[in-house]
């Protein structure tokens, strides 16, 4: 799915009403609709309740707010005890807002002025839930004045906050002060698309949970729009994963080598290699130290195993046909640092690095130069820092992320709440699946088995890594759902990894 950017948004609004064609109150209308069938699915939840539900809605006087306009004279329609809260930052809105400001006359709707007069306290006001509707995507300065005022009294109390289409004060597509101010929503519910300031962890802490409502914006002008940025789902998913024939051997799916382990951090090497094999890999075998050789035996006994030295990785037995994966728990010793280098020299074709092998590249710069042409790389901030270099926020993480991809041909999957993986070819696809569960020592050394399981399958790079992505936060949220979210340790994400292959 397309992230789109605000200047994209914009003209894709535009051609819908030029080819349907319709107006932009019709448009105004449709969305506001949308967005409220998804709001009184959440507010059914709350039906039980022995209190009434107040509904205050926060309006700016451009067509956001005239979004929520529509919003307050359906809810209304509904039966519900609605205010709405004019942020007067000019004495008239737009077009539309003041279309549909005409149309809440004559209604039980209570219309209060948020301007320099205005001294309640959120206390005094006492909704149920609040709506977010000042600011929309269109938003180039901080919000100041009345506006901060009106997005602090939102923050100021404790109600569920539900922002529409963005949290009002955050920016679709480019990084926020520290100090703007933005609504703090818990939830979300977004026109069309996602928007690329929802998955970084300085913006996306304010979006809480989003929902992308399709609002029929027109599909070939949609298709036809040129993106660089992608949210990975299902759909996406299911089209890359590939069917098992009937009649197949395990040859034919691949020998699956992981590179790992040392006497103290054995338990990595034994996830990554479970995790390959869970993956669907033909063949795995653990090419780890003759100290761990009891435990891989005990805990894995369909992965094979090959010694690399007694406590540490000495050497790499290098065997032609095998995808590797190589990294977790290794270990930076000068003898491991030296196989690393061997291994690098005579390796051609594409292997998942991780962990030590990443830090190892990080003080020996110029092994960068021997991996192989679209190999995966997959650090974890700091090691990506480590790597590649500082950056100021995520923004430039993210181009960073991109200019190595393509300056050295390799994939990079950047984990982080929202993994994201760069391509040779300058693209990012950001995976919407995931949890805080998922916070835990293991996780990214599972990833490293999944994505050289699927690698040594035949899956293109590209595949592997999506597909890869894909199924660990997938199978993050199937264990989170029965397990809850601190409860979860890695083990947990390879047990659920069949369930999620199901779920595709």
């Amino acid at each position: 799915m397309k992230i789109l950017t605000a200047e994209q948004q914009q003209k894709l609004d535009k051609i819908t009403m030029e080819k349907e064609p319709t107006s932009s109150l019709d448009l105004m209308e449709r969305a506001a609709n949308r967005w409220t069938d998804e709001f009184l699915k959440y507010l059914k939840i709350l039906d039980h309740i022995n209190q009434p539900i107040r509904v205050g809605i926060f309006c700016g006087p451009g067509n956001n707010g005239g979004d929520g306009l529509v919003i307050a004279r359906l809810l209304d329609d509904k039966g519900y005890d609605v205010t709405v809260c004019f942020v007067a930052l000019s004495d008239k809105g737009s077009q539309e807002f003041e279309h549909n400001r005409k149309r809440l006359e004559g209604r039980k709707i209570k219309w209060i002025d948020i301007d320099d007069d205005f001294q309640s306290s959120a206390r005094d006001l006492n909704f149920t839930i609040s709506i977010d509707a000042i600011f929309g995507t269109g938003l180039s300065r901080p919000a100041e004045g009345l506006a901060e005022k009106a997005i602090d009294i939102m923050n100021s109390w404790n109600c569920p906050v539900f922002s529409v289409d963005i949290p009002s004060g955050l920016y679709c597509d480019r990084p926020n002060g520290k100090d703007d101010t933005i609504v703090k929503a818990h939830m979300t519910f977004t026109f069309q698309a996602p928007k690329l300031s929802f998955f970084l962890p300085e913006q996306g802490r304010y979006v809480g949970e989003y929902s992308i409502i399709d609002i029929d914006l027109d599909k070939e002008a949609l298709n036809s729009l040129k993106a660089d940025h992608f949210m990975i789902i299902k759909e996406e998913l299911s089209r890359r994963k590939r069917i098992r024939e009937r009649f197949s051997h395990k040859g034919i799916y691949g020998h699956a080598g992981i590179i790992a382990g040392s006497s103290s951090t054995m338990g990595a090497a034994l996830l990554s290699s479970e995790a390959a094999i869970r993956s669907g890999a033909g063949i795995v075998t653990a090419f780890i130290p003759e100290s761990g050789k009891t435990a891989l035996n005990s805990r894995v006994p369909s992965v094979m195993l090959s010694e690399t030295g007694d406590q540490i990785c000495k050497s790499i037995n290098r065997v032609e046909g095998i995808t590797y994966g190589v990294g977790p728990g290794l270990g930076q010793s000068e003898e491991t640092i030296k196989a690393f280098h061997r291994f690098l020299q005579d390796q051609n074709d594409p292997i998942v690095i991780d962990a030590d092998a990443l830090n190892i590249l990080a003080k020996n710069r110029s092994f960068l130069d021997l991996v192989p042409a679209e190999s995966i790389l997959t650090p974890h901030p700091k090691e990506f820092e480590r790597l590649f270099g500082a950056f100021e926020n995520s923004y430039d993480r993210m181009e960073l992320q991109k200019t190595v991809a393509q300056r050295h041909n390799f994939y990079v999957v950047l984990k982080d709440a929202y993994t994201s993986i760069a391509t040779p070819e300058g693209e990012i696809y950001i995976s919407s699946f995931g949890n805080a569960g998922m916070a835990t020592g293991g996780s990214g050394d599972v990833l490293t088995g999944i994505l050289t399981g699927l690698l040594a399958q035949g899956y293109s790079p590209l595949d592997a890594a999506i597909l890869g992505v894909g199924l660990h936060g997938i199978s993050g949220d199937l264990c989170a759902k029965e397990l809850g979210l601190e409860g979860m340790i890695s083990e947990d994400l390879i047990n659920y990894l069949p369930k999620a292959f199901k779920k595709l």
